[in-house]
């Protein structure tokens, strides 16, 4: 692990994409934590790891910042730490701070027999790993900013990773993440201007053409995310659509 950490920190120094290395490095930290947290004294390794590769860590020059976190899932399980730096704006979780877990009771449901069982070993916190660990590993465009793609994670980890419209549970190529007062008319990356939505979704938001929305207007199952929808729509300046 610490030769791994060494490697990314220096990717880290010497970057193409600083956003998306930032963000593989807290990926791999997390992970490591997150399989390790329920070791007894696991977390003394950890500060080990910590102080073996603390000169590596000076020559990204971190800064430590007061301003309140803007990604939920590392303010959640970090903000406590006097450890946590930033990195142009971006948190770096603290490789130190293990917080040592209790493993629960087995559930009875919980086994590898059968779909729920399985379903219950791999999603225990209610959202996907994978698909948040690739939204975190998702190399950024340079249109978006670093606070976008923070507050992109933490929306899908609160929305459970389901459509904010139609609910449904969302693959990792229908994640789309909404702006819902545009940019361009005084819009902003804040964490409350952003929902997570079916891809199809956006785009009947935006669609202003007959044909287009007769393509996709499918996906809208109920009266009930109709009316979100259109309420999307309104924000966005557009006519909402008729409910049916």
């Amino acid at each position: 692990m610490q030769k791994e950490l060494v490697e990314q920190i220096k990717r880290m120094q010497r970057p193409t994409n600083l956003v998306a290395e930032i963000n593989r490095y807290n990926a791999m930290v997390m992970g490591m934590h997150n399989y390790y947290q329920i070791a007894t004294d696991a977390w003394n390794d950890f500060i080990d790891i910590s102080h073996r590769t603390v000169h590596v860590r000076k020559r990204l020059n971190l800064a430590k910042e007061s301003s309140k976190c803007a990604n939920s899932v590392i303010r959640k399980n970090y903000s406590k730490s006097a450890q946590i730096r930033y990195l142009n704006g971006m948190p770096i979780v603290p490789i130190g701070f293990c917080k040592t877990k209790k493993p629960m009771n087995k559930k009875w449901e919980v086994n590898k027999y059968t779909t729920k069982g399985r379903k219950a070993i791999h999603n225990p916190l209610g959202v996907s790993l994978r698909k948040l660990r690739g939204l975190m590993l998702t190399e950024p465009k340079g249109k978006h900013s670093v606070e976008y793609y923070d507050n992109r994670i933490s929306l899908y980890a609160a929305q459970y990773g389901k459509c904010a419209v139609t609910g449904k549970l969302l693959e990792s190529d229908e994640i789309h993440c909404h702006h819902k007062i545009p940019k361009n008319a005084g819009g902003t990356d804040k964490y409350d201007n952003l929902i997570i939505v079916h891809k199809y979704v956006h785009i009947l938001i935006h669609a202003k053409h007959d044909g287009i929305i007769r393509k996709y207007r499918h996906i809208i199952p109920d009266k009930r995310a109709m009316n979100k929808l259109n309420d999307l729509r309104k924000m966005c300046g557009n006519t909402t659509l008729k409910v049916t």
